[in-house]
């Protein structure tokens, strides 16, 4: 446990007292000093210095000044050296130098007139108890701040660490938003579409509503197995080997995408265009993702509108490079929906997300004819983008 300032004042404050009073009394006087050879006078500055020191804290400069011309009237020198180890601890080091040039120049001046101390003993008592004091004061000064300005940083990087924990917890909170949403929305939309036909048209006959609950129970299987698999990455993301997952989706899946809508009653025609293989896997499966929300969206708010999906890579002149275009149009609703299906607003929201971390453009609008239409551009290799981290990312 650190020793209270006020203890350590009073100690330092009273030997140093203690031993100029013993110096004065114990002799004819103090050998040199203006009250030279008077005892009692020279004890007596000692004792007052030495209770002057005790505010030597709070008011560094004045105690300095008070302790030389004492030390210029009686020979007080620890409580000297004291003063000006202070005035270098908590003052500028030009203080110290200040305040031991005033020092040697009031006792050069006494011993030129008295002759009383040798020149080599005069230089000796300088630098023990003026040079050596201020030299300790200005290094101890220089170690505290060094120790601040160190406490200070560190407290920077642990905010700094802190507010990067927060944002990496907030994106990582994103992400799992948008996954979990890619992943349900689209097999429950699918569910709930086909859920809404069968009660509208349960008189169709049993095999009519046997395909429908055939098809019910397939979109809900595959959504609780995709769900199931980013729950497997979720609790496996601190392991150090993380499970075998199935393979990522990518353009090549498209037209098996647009078989299911088709089968649900949608009209949808699906154009590739161009060779997809050089298109980094982790752009293909956001392009599989756009697609499959923009077609929830048209099955959702435009039933029975025919669906456009057009894929092309544009390679050559282009101003940023070979990239992959989607553009997705639905027509207007021309039939009313089989059902209500809440929507929760993040869809649109996470395509752009997700075509903005590979440097596309997104866009969307509504057509003159009442429908609606998606864009997207995408560079199949961004420069920006490492080999590493698109593996990275395409693990996510």
């Amino acid at each position: 446990m650190p020793a209270s300032p006020v203890r350590t004042d009073l100690a330092l404050s009273g030997l140093a007292t203690l031993f100029s009073v013993v110096e004065a009394l114990a002799g004819d006087g103090s050998p040199v000093g203006l009250l030279r050879h008077s005892p009692l006078p020279d004890a007596a500055v000692s004792v007052l210095l030495g209770l002057a020191t005790l505010a030597r804290r709070r008011f560094p400069r004045w105690v300095a000044a008070i302790v030389v011309i004492g030390d210029w009237l009686a020979y007080t020198p620890l409580i000297l050296a004291l003063a000006v180890f202070t005035i270098g601890v908590y003052c500028k080091p030009a203080w110290s130098w200040l305040v031991a040039s005033c020092t040697l120049a009031l006792n050069a001046m006494t011993s030129t007139l008295t002759g009383d101390r040798p020149l080599v003993s005069f230089v000796a008592q300088a630098l023990v108890f003026l040079i050596a004091p201020a030299i300790a004061g200005t290094l101890v000064r220089e170690r505290r701040q060094q120790y601040e300005q160190i406490t200070v940083r560190a407290e920077r990087l642990e905010q700094s660490r802190a507010r990067d924990v927060e944002d990496a917890r907030r994106e990582e909170r994103t992400r799992i938003a948008r996954e979990v949403h890619d992943v349900v929305a689209h097999r429950i939309t699918q569910v709930v579409l086909l859920t809404g036909a069968l009660e509208l048209n349960a008189a169709r006959g049993p095999a009519w509503v046997t395909e429908q609950a055939a098809r019910i129970r397939g979109s809900g299987t595959q959504a609780l197995d995709e769900l199931q698999d980013v729950v497997r990455v979720l609790r496996a993301a601190g392991a150090p080997q993380r499970p075998a997952l199935e393979p990522q989706h990518s353009i090549a899946d498209l037209p098996a995408l647009v078989a299911q809508t088709r089968a649900l009653g949608s009209d949808v025609s699906l154009t590739l265009t161009g060779e997809m293989a050089q298109v980094r896997p982790s752009a293909q499966r956001t392009v599989f993702r756009l697609v499959q929300e923009t077609l929830t969206n048209a099955a959702k708010h435009a039933p029975g509108a025919p669906v456009s999906v057009l894929v092309e890579l544009r390679t050559g002149n282009q101003p940023r490079g070979d990239t992959i275009t989607v553009t997705v149009r639905n027509g207007p609703p021309s039939g009313a929906r089989p059902v209500n299906v809440p929507t929760g607003g993040h869809g649109l929201i996470g395509l752009a997300e997700r075509v903005r971390l590979h440097g596309g453009r997104f866009r969307h609008e509504h057509t003159g004819d009442g429908g609606f239409l998606v864009t997207a551009s995408i560079p199949t290799h961004p420069a920006d983008e490492s080999p590493e981290q698109d593996h990275q990312e395409e693990e996510a």
